[in-house]
């Protein structure tokens, strides 16, 4: 891969961790440092560009046969730099996170849910860098669904009654913003883009995506303040978890024409790439094989259509014993899958850009 080794280099302190505290049943564990911002990292493609040193060629030569003879110049060809773009596979990504945000209604566990969402959202904010450091030309749609649906947070708990934004901070929560009531009807549908992410350790504000849409797109002037928020889902999930129906819900039809909640994230002309970080799934109807085989509809069966990414346990003999999640990844034709308890992402993070890359230069259209 062209940016490998820097990619490591990058990302390797970004995405390490310590251990979580004594007795809490954590997946990840401290954070030590700040999430880097997507599209700080920045790199040189020759794919589909021109390049600065390329050599001029000659129009005249000299033939020697006893005397010089000039011969006519070939007819005038476009230069290098005037040639459009070829493109290599697939031009555009449609990026979904499906992301544990799970939470808790015990006081005494909301600093360390903190760490712990501060460093998901590091995480994977580190592969939204490195796919843009990867492929600059890549379109992408960048959207997030939390695996359980509502608007209501166990921040609530803490903040009401009598939250009020203008007195704010809430004593136990203070970066949480209260409202009295969702905003709309798809803040509360299974699937739909969280562009207004609550509670603990969330980014606690209406993301800056253009129009109000539920993704970013990275032609936008505010691409990385909206991710870097998008993925602040924090850890304040209450009720059911649906993990494997989330990416389901957020692509079927109804939720990706016009009118839907997540109306334009979906294109036909471009490549998916599903991320999943969960511990498991013991609440979704179906089988793995049945829950792949949806999820392979949304691109009409093609394979290669799709890359899923399973952050879970069951990876291995020490990444815990819930194996659903991975039974569905390896349902997918192409999949990475990585342990939710790994002291370090970047491998998972490099191998998921090795195949993301692969698999987009086998990406044909449809048409």
């Amino acid at each position: 891969m062209r940016q490998k080794a820097l990619l490591a280099a990058s990302l390797a302190g970004l995405l390490a961790c310590q251990n979580s505290p004594d007795g809490q049943d954590s997946q990840w564990t401290g954070v030590t440092t700040n999430p880097t911002t997507p599209g700080s990292t920045s790199s040189t493609s020759t794919s589909g560009e021109s390049s600065s040193t390329s050599t001029s060629i000659s129009t005249s030569t000299t033939t020697s046969t006893g005397a010089g003879t000039t011969l006519e110049p070939p007819p005038d060809m476009p230069g290098f730099d005037t040639l459009e773009p070829v493109p290599e596979g697939c031009e555009k990504i449609d990026l979904l996170f499906v992301l544990n945000n799970r939470g808790s209604n015990l006081l005494a566990d909301q600093d360390w849910l903190r760490e712990e969402a501060e460093l998901q959202a590091a995480r994977m904010l580190g592969l939204v860098d490195a796919l843009t450091a990867e492929a600059a030309n890549y379109d992408l749609h960048v959207m997030v669904a939390p695996q359980k649906p509502g608007f209501t947070t166990t921040a609530d708990k803490w903040c009401m009654p009598g939250c009020d934004p203008v007195s704010m901070p809430c004593d136990v929560v203070p970066e949480y913003v209260c409202v009295e009531d969702s905003w709309e009807e798809c803040d509360w549908a299974l699937g739909s883009g969280k562009n207004f992410p609550r509670g603990v350790g969330a980014s606690n504000a209406l993301c800056p995506t253009t129009e109000g849409r539920r993704f970013a797109q990275s032609q936008d002037a505010t691409f990385p303040e909206a991710v870097d928020c998008l993925l602040r889902v924090g850890h304040s999930g209450t009720g059911q978890e649906y993990p494997a129906l989330t990416p389901i819900a957020a692509l079927k039809p109804e939720m990706v024409t016009e009118g839907g909640c997540n109306a334009g994230f979906l294109r036909d002309d471009a490549m998916l790439v599903v991320v999943m970080v969960v511990n498991g799934d013991e609440g979704s109807p179906g089988t793995p094989e049945e829950w792949a085989q949806e999820l392979l509809a949304v691109k009409g069966g093609y394979g290669d259509g799709i890359v899923f990414v399973a952050i879970t346990e069951s990876v291995g003999p020490e990444c815990g014993d819930s194996e659903r999640i991975r039974l569905f990844a390896e349902a997918m034709p192409n999949r990475v899958l990585g342990c939710m308890s790994a002291e370090d992402y970047t491998p998972i993070v490099l191998e998921a850009i090795d195949k993301i890359d692969a698999v987009c230069d086998k990406f044909i259209p449809p048409g």
